[in-house]
């Protein structure tokens, strides 16, 4: 394994600051498998990225690697490059997941969320990291219903507890005062209750 096949993957390999190789990988680009690889060739990696080094005439750092064919490729940064060519942000997440090179990936959680070079910068020793799906938990709904949630009258316009007066929508148990037996927002329409969806005769 080489820089080139890494970078065939979209996986940009550079050296940390303590020395150690991380990988800059799309989601889903570091599979198990692979993984093992890049710690099998660990040490080739890191001496390639050191050969391959060079500084520009700006001082911009740069790494270029040879594939199989013998093309030089820019693996980060170029020195005659005046703009960046992805200007697109850069993927934040509240969950990620940290390979390493000498142990099993480990998941960690951010708030707020983190960006790839936050969630790094904590983990010295991770080689990179993948971000990962949010996990939305639904909320919980109560199903039971009481008196207190009723159903309102479309007729009269207020909330109603059956059987309190026959013949008649019950009224507003918070404003007592507000409607007498026989106000007019107490009594049905002409079709005695049958389009009012809250209307229950005092016999139910």
């Amino acid at each position: 394994m080489n820089l080139s096949e890494l970078l065939k993957l979209g996986i940009i390999a550079s050296i940390g600051g303590d020395g150690g190789l991380q990988l800059d990988a799309p989601k889903g680009a570091l599979t198990p498998e692979l993984i093992e690889r890049i710690r099998h060739h660990k040490p080739s990696l890191l001496a390639e990225i050191q050969t391959a080094r060079e500084v520009g005439e700006r001082g911009e750092l740069h790494f270029l690697c040879t594939n199989p064919a013998g093309e030089e490729l820019p693996l980060a940064g170029d020195v005659h490059r005046e703009t960046p060519t992805d200007t697109a942000p850069p993927v934040r997440a509240t969950r990620w997941l940290l390979h390493y090179a000498d142990r099993e990936p480990m998941e960690v959680w951010f708030a707020p969320a983190a960006d790839h070079a936050e969630a790094l910068v904590g983990y010295p020793d991770a080689v990179a990291a993948e971000p990962l799906p949010e996990v939305r938990t639904p909320p919980v709904r109560d199903e039971v219903r009481t008196e207190t949630t009723a159903r309102g009258c479309k007729s009269c316009r207020h909330r109603r507890r059956p059987g309190l007066s026959a013949g008649y929508c019950s009224g507003r148990d918070d404003l007592p005062g507000a409607y007498g037996d026989h106000h007019p927002l107490r009594r049905l329409p002409d079709d005695q209750g049958a389009s009012c969806a809250s209307y229950r005769p005092h016999e139910d």
